[in-house]
């Protein structure tokens, strides 16, 4: 089946380590949702358009919707490697809206960063300086931080590229991030136990848990300051 497949897929990025296990997810929950029980030799050209249908209809873009189809294909690629499939249908991918041309000029960042929590604003002051992706600065931990070097460091094999980095900070970073480490140390302290994440939940019922995303407290302050549709990815143009 389709889903059997996908989860062949699924085992072969945890031990090639081609694709973060969190990202992979995301991209095989709804085709998983969709071809439940349907055989991989019976997908046909009309069944793929009723998917991308009812991707549509859920509200996503056509690039979101090429990257899921990609992945079905690398599926059925790995199905025909492994002698488990006969035929690979054929995939046709949908026309994709220009690339976003939208940045932060200075004054636009600092309005919006302001409505931010504290926490919140030292990570995206990090996107905005250095172009980082949200994954890359929400996994940081504090031992790729070394204040008395003013250093930041992102591992080999935990990029996009796979390759390491190290920035150096601003004066006024090294301030922000010294004081969220202060403020994960104080939380470590209260619960009892090591918390390694520089970006954590410091409240709540998550409280000391990692914080991966942060969509409605970005989505707030962009409101505020009257930027709604702006995305923490233009940062990345930002930067540059």
């Amino acid at each position: 089946t389709v889903c059997e497949m996908l989860a062949e897929l699924k085992s072969h990025y945890k031990t090639t380590g081609q694709r973060t296990l969190r990202e992979a997810e995301t991209r095989l929950t709804p085709l998983k949702q969709f071809f439940i029980n349907r055989r991989a030799n019976a997908v046909s050209g009309d069944v793929l358009t009723g998917y991308i249908q009812y991707r549509q209809s859920a509200g996503l873009a056509n690039g979101t919707i090429n990257r899921e189809l990609s992945v079905l294909g690398t599926a059925y690629k790995l199905g025909l490697e492994h002698g488990k499939v006969l035929r690979r249908p054929v995939i046709h991918l949908l026309k994709e809206a220009r690339p976003r041309q939208g940045f932060f000029e200075e004054p636009q960042f600092l309005g919006v960063r302001k409505h931010l929590p504290e926490d919140l604003q030292v990570a995206v002051t990090i996107m905005w300086l250095y172009g980082w992706r949200r994954s890359e600065v929400m996994s940081l931990q504090l031992s790729q931080i070394d204040l008395e070097a003013g250093t930041l460091r992102l591992e080999p094999g935990t990029t996009k590229n796979r390759e390491g980095r190290v920035v150096y900070m601003t004066p006024e970073l090294k301030t922000l991030v010294s004081a969220q480490i202060q403020r994960v140390k104080h939380l470590s302290r209260k619960l009892g136990r090591v918390l390694p994440q520089l970006f954590i939940h410091l409240r709540g019922c998550y409280k000391g848990q990692p914080v991966h995303d942060f969509r409605k407290a970005w989505s707030d302050a962009c409101d505020k300051v009257g930027l709604v549709g702006m995305l923490r990815h233009d940062f990345r143009r930002s930067a540059v």
